[in-house]
């Protein structure tokens, strides 16, 4: 039940977000079309074209030639995970599976083997959790801070102007 809970919140904060999001993209558009095309681009087709992104540039900065070594492919995955990580979508999705599969030991999509040959093959407690991911809620957190203060910026300077 502390999950299911801890997950509620989670969910709550993430919800909060596209609340934050929808409210910036009402004041910095001046047309309502205009704001509602922007998050519906943004929630419906974001997901395969972030994930394209965050390869894409990965593999120019860290690229993986034919013969590459093994810190050359990790680099790359990596880096490739970490530029994932900046999309609100992204932190939710493993925020919620790290929450809810107490089986579960990373966030991260791929485990070396040496990895997963130490891990200790019992159930995390709620504690140890919450220890993988607050990395990812903190960050949908300050995403949600973010986009309501630029709204409010943008908001107040438009209502000056005015």
């Amino acid at each position: 039940m502390l999950r299911l809970a801890v997950w509620l919140l989670v969910s709550i904060v993430y919800i909060g977000f596209w609340l934050a999001f929808a409210t910036l993209c009402s004041v910095a558009f001046r047309r309502a079309a205009t704001g509602a095309a922007g998050r519906g681009r943004a929630v419906d087709r974001g997901d395969p074209v972030r994930s394209l992104l965050a390869s894409l540039v990965a593999g120019a900065i860290a690229p993986t030639p034919a013969g590459a070594t093994t810190e050359q492919v990790i680099a790359n995955a990596t880096l490739a995970d970490n530029l994932a990580r900046l999309a609100p979508p992204t932190l939710y999705s493993e925020a919620t599976t790290v929450i809810l599969d107490p089986s579960a030991r990373t966030t991260s999509s791929f485990i070396l083997t040496s990895q997963a040959y130490r891990a200790v093959q019992s159930d995390l407690p709620i504690e140890q959790s919450l220890l993988l991911v607050w990395v990812q809620v903190v960050g949908i957190v300050a995403l949600t801070v973010v986009s309501f203060a630029v709204a409010y910026i943008l908001f107040m300077r438009q209502e000056v102007r005015a």
